[in-house]
Formats: structure tokens, C-alpha cells, sequence
């Protein structure tokens, strides 16, 4: 028996296979085999939202919650945007709290302008989902900040 691997990027759907033997001694083969025909599904995509709905105080904790539909038993895995290593893996810690499809940022931690993403694995097929759009956290107290910050700076250049 012999088997065919296909790289995953060269998989198309619609794609048609068949194989037939020949012996290395004989310059015999067999018949043709029935033909194979791909069928190539996209991968379900994580949809993320936050909670709340709205830009948050400085200090108020966010909840963001992933979600896969059309299928379940999947575990979620939560990503930061990194501005030096890209995606950074979040986990459980004192600032982050997972619980099932739910990551909970702690007040003192949420910063604005950062940005998540979700996606989801699970043990059968499709064993995983495309990551989710990003989300930018908003944080009211962060802009008022800045504002008075550069307000303050503005008027002591000017004197």
C-alpha cells in the first residue's frame, strides 16, 4: 500500500486524485483507480466582542468573550498584540482571568489601545478556527489623561 501527502497550501477544493500500480520488475500496471474528488472546508472563524459595549473609565475592568458558532466542545486561546513580538499568548495570571470562552482584564490592567484577539481549538475536525478580528480597547480616562497632559505642557511653552 502507498500513500499520498499533499501539502496543505496546495490543497484545492475540487482538486481530483486517482492512482494506479506498476510493478518495478514488469513494465505492467494496473487500471486506473476511481477518482477522488476534495472537498475543502474554511475553517470556522472566532467572533470576539467586549464588554462592556462602550469606552471604559481607567481603572474599570473588560470582559471579552469568543465565540465559534455551528460547533462546540472548543477551548478558547486568548492573544495580545505586541508591538514587538506581534501576537503574544495570554493567559490565566493576576491580571487575566479566563474562564471558558471568557477573558476578564483586571481595572489596573486594561490599557487603551491594546489589542486582543481570540481562536479557538478543539479535538475533532476542524480541530481549530481562524483567529478573530481584533478588538481595541477604549479607555476614557486614557484620553482625558493625555488632554490635560499636553494642555498643561502647551501653556507652560507658551509663557
Amino acid at each position: 500500500m502507498s500513500a499520498l501527502t499533499i501539502r496543505e497550501d496546495a490543497v484545492l477544493d475540487g482538486d481530483q486524485y486517482r492512482c494506479r500500480g506498476e510493478q518495478s520488475d514488469r513494465p505492467i500496471s494496473s487500471q486506473y483507480s476511481n477518482t477522488v474528488f476534495l472537498t475543502v472546508f474554511a475553517l470556522p472563524r472566532a467572533t470576539l466582542t467586549v464588554e462592556p459595549e462602550r469606552p471604559v473609565s481607567t481603572g474599570e475592568s473588560v470582559a471579552l468573550k469568543c465565540e465559534i458558532k455551528g460547533y462546540d466542545g472548543w477551548t478558547y486561546q486568548w492573544y495580545k498584540h505586541d508591538k514587538q513580538s506581534g501576537l503574544t499568548a495570554v493567559s490565566q495570571s493576576e491580571y487575566h482571568t479566563v474562564d471558558r470562552d471568557t477573558l476578564t482584564i483586571r481595572g489596573d490592567a486594561v490599557i487603551h489601545g491594546d489589542q486582543y484577539q481570540c481562536r479557538g481549538e478543539r479535538r475533532y475536525r476542524p480541530t481549530s478556527s481562524q483567529y478573530s478580528d481584533s478588538v481595541t480597547l477604549t479607555v476614557n480616562g486614557e484620553l482625558l489623561l493625555n488632554y490635560i497632559i499636553y494642555t498643561n505642557i502647551t501653556s507652560f511653552t507658551q509663557n
